[in-house]
């Protein structure tokens, strides 16, 4: 069994990571929310940063919020930002 982390995206779960499966493959999914989804997105974009992992879980998911909010404004919600580096990069 493995996990991997999707976002639910018009009706649609998006892959944030590659995935082996054989075309028409049947899978389980167990959905879990995640609380701190600020915190994971900026370890996502941190990765290869292990060293720092406690430094970013002290951070206050809502003040990134609005610090992200007020970044991004005009440019569309995190996830589709990501959603989109991911494919590009």
């Amino acid at each position: 069994m493995s996990s991997i982390r999707a976002i639910y995206h018009k009706g649609q779960l998006r892959l944030m990571e590659k995935v082996d499966l054989a075309e028409g493959q049947e899978v389980q999914i167990q959905i879990l929310e995640r609380p701190h989804r600020f915190s994971d997105a900026i370890r996502d974009l941190l990765i290869g940063m292990e060293d720092m992992t406690e430094e970013i879980a002290a951070y206050d998911d809502e003040a990134i919020q609005r610090s992200l909010d007020e970044a991004l404004q005009g440019k569309g919600p995190l996830s589709e930002i990501i959603i989109a580096d991911r494919h590009e990069g």
